[in-house]
């Protein structure tokens, strides 16, 4: 459904064609262009669901922005992106500026530092150690 939507995701060369998204067994990553409508994608995701009766985990939708800080921090306010005039609803996680998300074990982010992503997981493994 994706690969045949009008969804024109990120170019991946001049030969390779578009990146729309990544599988791993019940992960998924959709990469959307400043063209395209996020309610697109939500309209391709409810009529999957609907054909396949899986049910689609919103609260478990993260949005990692990419784009200068400029264009990042007027989504973050307003989710409304700015091509399409169309909203990002409020039930959908958007992650912020030195703020990380997981995505298959690894930390994924803007301005995100590497040491401080593991500072919770060391002080809960030293926290541990001392009992």
């Amino acid at each position: 459904m994706l690969k045949r939507s009008k969804l024109r995701g990120f170019k991946t060369g001049k030969h390779a064609g578009r990146l729309i998204a990544t599988l791993f067994a019940d992960n998924t990553m959709v990469y959307l262009s400043k063209l395209d409508r996020f309610k697109d994608l939500k309209k391709i995701l409810n009529k999957w669901c609907k054909v396949s009766g899986v049910k689609f985990n919103i609260p478990k939708i993260v949005i990692v922005l990419v784009g200068t800080k400029e264009h990042r921090d007027a989504l973050v306010m307003t989710r409304w992106t700015q091509r399409h005039r169309s909203r990002i609803s409020g039930d959908i996680k958007i992650v912020q500026d030195g703020e990380a998300t997981r995505l298959l074990g690894t930390f994924i982010g803007n301005g995100i530092e590497d040491s401080s992503i593991w500072t919770p997981t060391l002080e809960i493994g030293a926290r541990d150690l001392k009992r």
